[in-house]
């Protein structure tokens, strides 16, 4: 369809695109994903074989965008706690190994032998769940409690629901 004026050209080309901005979008993510472990590894091979190069350009990036990296690596950062998380509270059960909870905000790790004082001061506490993950989970010292279950072991050396189910 021939156009004569510029702007009635742009205003077709506008709607059009408007109109099929969702299928366009659609096929953009399948074809994003279809390839997406191919790409991964072409970068990884890529960065292999000069990392100086994509240091270089990280570094650039981070210079000239400060506040818009800062704020995507504080968004990435959090992601990966949530999933670290998430693996570590799968590997021990996925509930309090003591009433069952299973609310995922309200479980924790803890240390069977009363013993966190003296491995936090060797692991920072932010680090736990990478150090369980990298020492593969070890069951025979921690174990999976609910807030409640944990404090009550902590302040007074038994759950109360193991003191509710003596009385």
């Amino acid at each position: 369809m021939p156009f004569k004026d510029l702007a009635v050209r742009k205003a077709y080309l506008r709607k059009k695109y408007l109109a099929e901005r969702e299928e366009i979008l659609k096929r953009a993510k399948e074809k994003y994903w279809a390839n997406h472990e191919a790409s991964l590894e072409y970068k990884r091979k890529a960065y292999r074989a000069n990392p100086e190069k994509f240091l270089a350009k990280h570094n650039a990036l981070k210079k000239k965008f400060p506040e818009r990296w800062a704020e995507w690596h504080r968004k990435a950062n959090k992601k990966y706690k949530a999933r670290l998380k998430a693996e570590v509270i799968a590997a021990y059960g996925s509930k309090c190994a003591c009433c069952g909870e299973k609310v995922e905000g309200l479980l924790a790790i803890d240390h069977i032998n009363n013993d966190g004082k003296e491995h936090r001061k060797q692991v920072p506490g932010h680090s736990l769940y990478l150090w369980l993950k990298n020492n593969g989970f070890p069951k025979d010292k921690f174990q999976l409690l609910c807030v409640s279950c944990n404090w009550g072991k902590m302040k007074f050396g038994i759950c109360p629901h193991q003191t509710s189910k003596e009385n």
